[in-house]
């Protein structure tokens, strides 16, 4: 199944309340639970802290584990949310297939990712040729090292989406062979938003989430020698941050919040012996996943030569094969 987590972020947090901009700086843990400090000067007392300010906000995580360290693969990725034409989609398909989600992978350690809906998105959001748009994700992977490398044409700016676009387009240019998929790469990277998109019709989405630089990167959990578990818990990528490579990441920040609110209900003042019962099954699960995440990003990143391109193109086919049996086996077990 693939959500997008805007609209799955809208559904949870129908009926709760939430106070934004609130910046926590720090908490204190006391016998009787714990105060947190904000940086607007205000602080609230609560019996449990749960983190889930994922990877880039890590007060808390520094302050209750500060030896658990940041893994950097040195590879950069770019992500989109585009409304992609009927015609640009048919371009797609055939290349593609009719699939919701379509990876390539370079010669060169750069790759492309591109997810979709094959639900159109509604009429009257459309232009004025009323041709039926869908919703797709975009996502470009490259060395970080090609950052460095000085361009006359493209200065990058991160807080202009215009230039980090261009820079998209310039690597693809450079990195692949002038064939129909990288044109066609090219003009679906021509789509995504140049400015922070105010028009409901050219960019029909509910949230916007900024074109950037984004350097891959991951937090293995079982690093640490001890993990001390006390009133403060982690959750998500606070805890276990992965590559996006395999999808894991958000399926496993799901599974912490079920499993943390099933160990909620056996809460009492007196006994947090749930949260270690929670974070010993959370440690196993989730670091397994960094580490399989991981390997496979390094495999798919790095640059090869012609003989190393069908040793990967054989390996890739025979996990296609293996998925494909394995999901007909599941077909026949489940109508059966």
């Amino acid at each position: 199944m693939i959500t997008y987590r805007d609209r799955l972020r809208d559904v949870l947090l129908e009926g709760v309340p939430v106070k934004w901009n609130k910046k926590c700086i720090k908490y204190v843990e006391t016998q009787e639970g714990i105060w947190v400090f904000f940086e607007d000067g205000t602080q609230e007392f609560c019996n449990i802290l749960v983190c889930a300010d994922g990877l880039i906000l890590q007060v808390i995580r520094k302050q209750k584990l500060p030896e658990l360290q940041i893994v950097n693969y040195g590879i950069t990725h770019v992500g989109a949310d585009i409304s992609i034409p009927k015609h640009l989609m048919d371009k797609a398909n055939k290349i593609h297939g009719n699939v919701l989600a379509r990876k390539t992978l370079g010669t060169k350690g750069d790759s492309t990712f591109m997810m979709t809906r094959l639900i159109p998105i509604k009429q009257e959001q459309n232009d004025e040729k009323n041709e039926p748009h869908y919703r797709a994700t975009l996502v470009y992977s490259y060395p970080s090292e090609l950052d460095n490398v000085e361009s006359e044409k493209v200065k990058v700016d991160d807080n202009d989406p215009s230039s980090v676009i261009e820079h998209v387009k310039r690597l693809i240019r450079t990195l692949r062979p002038d064939c129909t998929l990288t044109n066609l790469l090219l003009e679906l990277w021509d789509l995504a938003p140049k400015t922070i998109p105010n028009d409901p019709i050219k960019f029909p989405f509910k949230t916007y989430n900024p074109i950037q630089r984004r350097m891959m990167r991951d937090i293995d959990p079982m690093s640490i020698k001890s993990w001390s578990s006390s009133r403060v818990v982690l959750l998500g990528d606070a805890a276990h941050s992965m590559s996006p490579i395999l999808g894991l990441g958000a399926n496993n920040a799901i599974q912490d919040a079920d499993k943390l609110s099933q160990a909620l209900l056996k809460y009492s003042d007196d006994n947090i012996s749930f949260i270690e019962e929670y974070e010993k099954e959370m440690l196993k699960r989730t670091s397994a996943d960094v580490l399989k995440s991981r390997n496979v990003t390094f495999m798919t990143s790095t640059p090869l030569g012609p003989f190393g391109v069908i040793i990967r193109d054989n390996i890739l086919k025979v996990i296609n094969v293996m998925i494909n049996f394995y999901s007909f086996a599941d077909n026949l077990i489940f109508k059966n």
